[in-house]
């Protein structure tokens, strides 16, 4: 562990080494201390830890200040503050809904309820469903960067194309145009998700957000054809 870290550091001192070697290699560590962190939730368990500890020095204060108006009422203010801050994973993916293949949200749903005596059917209305009409995530993202998606899964694969492409600058490279590319396609969901929901439809979004992306990939191809 100390002789990599040692090795990491020796690599961005030498001067011979070329810049792009480098940064491929920094984008590379900063990914993967990103994917880590994500996927074991290192700073979200903090952060909810942190939050919760902060919560209830709060109550206790309430408790201690409950005569005192004004001092009550910044002790609320701080407490709102806390319970509205969010950890940089909910900025990212504002909503982790999974796709939906099926229809029953267009068709008239039965659900049986059993009861001890005997099962009876509750109805539920066509125009009524329980179900929120929200933006799935997933198809957020599909249909407003399908090109970039494409081009992330087969640079998934060039590592595999040959010897050739398992140097470290070429790894470094591969994984750093990974990072840069996975953070592109979350700024771009991020920006679709601004768009508001069309005629209370999610449909309507993903459609647009396609249209949108294939306008600007057929932007830039011939803006890179003319120079």
């Amino acid at each position: 562990m100390v002789e990599g870290i040692k090795n990491i550091v020796e690599l961005f001192l030498d001067k011979s080494k070329h810049w792009t070697l480098r940064a491929g290699v920094f984008i590379s560590i900063i990914g993967v201390l990103f994917i880590l962190d994500f996927t074991l939730d290192l700073s979200y368990n903090y952060y909810v830890s942190r939050k919760l500890e902060n919560l209830e020095k709060i109550q206790i204060l309430k408790k201690d200040y409950s005569a005192d108006a004004l001092k009550l009422k910044k002790i609320v203010f701080l407490e709102e503050k806390i319970m509205n801050k969010k950890h940089y994973s909910e900025f990212i993916f504002p909503d982790l809904s999974f796709p939906d293949f099926s229809f029953s949200s267009l068709k008239n749903s039965t659900i049986e309820k059993t009861t001890d005596q005997k099962p009876t059917k509750i109805v539920t209305p066509k125009n009524k469903t329980n179900k929120p009409n929200i933006r799935s995530y997933f198809w957020m993202l599909l249909s407003s960067n399908y090109i970039f998606v494409i081009v992330f899964v087969v640079m998934i694969f060039v590592p595999l194309t040959g010897k050739e492409q398992r140097t470290l600058k070429t790894i470094s490279g591969w994984f750093a145009g990974l990072v840069v590319l996975s953070l592109i396609i979350i700024f771009v969901t991020w920006i679709s998700f601004r768009i508001p929901l069309i005629w209370n439809n999610p449909i309507y979004n993903y459609v647009l957000n396609i249209m949108i992306h294939t306008v600007l990939i057929v932007l830039i191809a011939k803006n890179n054809k003319t120079v």
